[in-house]
């Protein structure tokens, strides 16, 4: 178990600890403030029925009943008011009650061992109880912990020389005051570590059985993939081969046969690597960044896929006049054109034009967009285009066939480089993606970083 004796949870816990500390210390005050309402009515109120007259102080004792309850029926009836305020005021109202209220309990137990006998030599037993039930009932950071026990020293310091007369005992007394505060402290510190602890395990067990079900779902996902998707192009494939054996079969059909096999073929190669790299991940370590320059490859782009582009459509580039130079990893981003080139292409009518358009954005980044004059994309599919085995998929203008991964490897792809990929469409308007990358690696792996940090406190929660 680590020991936060002089330190806090790490920033990665900070947060989401801090507001469970702050609901479990206002759970401990209701309770507190009700327990001690009771036990001091009831002590006021015995005097209607034993005599106490005897008692030395008497008059003292009940003036210290009576600030407790007072007290605590405010803080309890602030307690329960706390459900009627707005989320930010709730929580400033709930951080200062439990913080403030343990100390209004020392003070009280401290109050009592002053009377008892005017020195808390003599009995300290009450301030001793105070101190000890605060510090296994609240949970205190570590600057509250300092903060409770430099104001409980202070009022200790304060009482010694308000009711005792004698010099000698007010030092010894401040001594053993100031080892009993550290006392305080340290055990506070240390349930403050046990409670810490059991948190951060909890959220790492809630973490690991978020990947795991996530994990068991891609699972589910991908076998679904598997046997629905794979199983067409290997049924075209079973039924061109029966076709090709066919004894009437002329040799311009068999060639017709084979090419449509081997279409069929790659479109099974390309689920499988698809597949491929959602299980692997992609990480961003795995990117060879290199410094490129975009118009070169923009247009390499254009010339390899101008054979492939049929019935009137063309694929138009406009670069600016400079050159634009960047750290990329060439294969994965030519890999995302690639992929917003092929659906551009699915989604034209013939005749339209897809049109790739580099620009520099500012010193720092650059866009790339590749629009298209299809027939768009509905509003109400767009906030899912981007998720893996997305249900936005829909067969082309021509019938090809979509399974839901590519634009979800895009969107990984760009976000490994630092970058981020956006959406604009609207039916029968076309289509347009715009992507921004940093020029710079540097800025990619800034950005990186927060992107799997912002991950793992999301999952933490």
């Amino acid at each position: 178990m680590r020991l936060y004796i002089f330190s806090s949870v790490s920033d990665k816990y900070a947060i989401p600890f801090k507001l469970f500390v702050i609901n479990q210390n206002l759970k401990v005050a209701r309770l507190s403030s009700l327990l001690i309402i009771t036990v001091s009515l009831l002590a006021l109120v015995s005097g209607l029925f034993i005599d106490y007259t005897g008692v030395k102080h008497r008059e003292q004792y009940l003036q210290v009943f009576a600030y407790l309850l007072v007290v605590s029926f405010i803080y309890f009836v602030a307690i329960n008011y706390i459900k009627t305020l707005s989320i930010r005021h709730r929580l400033a109202l709930k951080r200062f009650i439990g913080s403030s209220y343990p100390i209004i309990i020392i003070f009280g137990m401290m109050w009592m061992s002053f009377i008892s006998g005017r020195s808390p030599a003599d009995n300290m037993t009450m301030f001793m109880f105070g101190l000890l039930f605060v510090a296994v009932s609240w949970l205190f950071s570590m600057n509250s912990a300092i903060t409770a026990s430099v104001v409980t020293f202070t009022g200790l310091s304060i009482g010694l020389n308000f009711f005792i007369e004698n010099r000698e005992s007010i030092i010894i007394n401040h001594f053993s005051g100031a080892i009993i505060i550290v006392g305080f402290y340290f055990i506070s510190r240390m349930l403050y570590s046990y409670h810490a602890n059991y948190f951060i395990q909890l959220k790492q067990i809630e973490r690991n059985n978020h990947e795991i079900t996530k994990m068991a779902q891609l699972k589910t996902e991908m076998l679904g993939i598997v046997a629905h998707d794979l199983r067409s192009p290997l049924n075209s494939i079973t039924a061109l081969v029966e076709l090709s054996k066919t004894s009437g079969t002329s040799v311009s059909e068999r060639d017709q046969y084979s090419d449509m096999i081997v279409e069929a073929c790659n479109d099974a190669r390309n689920i499988i690597r698809d597949l491929i790299l959602i299980v692997k991940g992609e990480s961003a370590q795995g990117l060879q960044l290199k410094e490129t320059n975009m118009n070169l490859l923009l247009s390499q782009i254009q010339q390899q896929w101008a054979p492939q582009i049929k019935d009137d459509k063309q694929l138009l580039l406009t670069l600016p006049e400079t050159i634009v130079n960047t750290w990329i990893d060439q294969d994965k981003m030519a890999r995302v054109f690639d992929n917003l080139i092929g659906n551009a292409i699915k989604f034209t009518e013939d005749g339209g034009n897809i049109h790739l358009l580099l620009q520099q954005k500012d010193k720092e980044h650059i866009i790339v967009t590749v629009s298209d004059s299809g027939i768009g994309i509905p509003e109400h599919l767009q906030p899912y285009l981007f998720d893996r085995f997305s249900k936005a998929g829909r067969l082309g203008l021509k019938g090809e066939k979509s399974h839901g991964l590519g634009l979800n490897i895009c969107k990984q792809i760009v976000e490994q480089h630092g970058g981020k990929i956006q959406l604009e469409s609207k039916v029968k308007e076309g289509t347009r993606f715009h992507i921004t990358l940093p020029v710079k690696p540097e800025q990619a792996h800034t950005i990186v970083d927060e992107i799997a940090t912002e991950a793992e406190v999301t999952s933490s929660h």
